[in-house]
This record gives C-alpha cells, structure tokens and sequence, in this order.
C-alpha cells in the first residue's frame, strides 16, 4: 500500500520549498559523476538526491514518512505524473496547476510522483551501473 501514496500539490510545494538554497550544490556534490544533476537549476535529480539524505534515519518514501504522523495533503494517490527528472521543479509544479485548474471536478488530486512516492534509499543507481 505505500507505493499507492501520493502529495497534493500543495504538500509538493511545501516539500520543495523546504528545500536548501544550495540544494543544487549538495546534490552534485554528493553525486559528482552524475552529469545530470542541476543542469536546468533544481530538478527532480537534485530533489531525489535531498530526499536521499533527509529520509536515510527514517528508511521511509516522503509519502510514508508524512502518512506515519498524519500530515496533511498525502493520501492515496488518483493521478500518476510520468516526467523527465531534468526538468525544473517549477516548471513540473506550473503544468500540475494547469492540470488542477482545468479539471476543479476531480479535487483533491494527490499525485504519485516517483521523487516522492518511491524510497528513493531503496531504488539504485543507474549513474553507477556498468
């Protein structure tokens, strides 16, 4: 069931906005061989990176981590978003508001986003394969 889990807009926005200054920075940083990481600015490689560090102790998706205590704005996810990672944060956030906009009748939408919904300490890393 914890793959089922998926935010709200409005929990993706608080998740980024919490979200170092120098997120980028960090994530290549930890990843210096990922030439991907932060081309566009903050993307989905870079969030994945973070959610790695901040969910590492408690081995828990975001999802998992925010449905444990209760949080608003996680619930069982209605809409899969299937998105290139190098894409801007923003830019994935703006079309999810033009989406939400267009269809007010299938309010509340909680979208399963991999960066969010996967245990991102779980999955590996395609950068390191052979």
């Amino acid at each position: 069931d914890d793959l089922l889990l998926g935010l709200t807009l409005a929990a993706m926005r608080e998740q980024i906005a919490g979200l170092p200054a120098d997120a980028v920075a960090i994530a290549r940083q930890r990843k210096p061989a990922h030439e991907g990481i932060g081309k566009l600015g903050l993307d989905g490689y870079t969030n994945q990176e973070l959610i790695k560090m901040r969910t590492e102790r408690s081995g828990c998706s975001v999802c998992q981590e925010l449905h444990a205590v209760g949080a608003d704005g996680v619930g069982r996810a209605t809409h899969f978003l299937s998105w290139w990672l190098g894409t801007p944060l923003e830019d994935v956030m703006t079309a999810l508001e033009g989406y939400e906009a267009a269809h007010p009748e299938e309010a509340p939408i909680y979208w399963w986003v991999c960066d969010f919904s996967f245990n991102q300490n779980k999955l590996s890393d395609p950068a390191t394969k052979d």
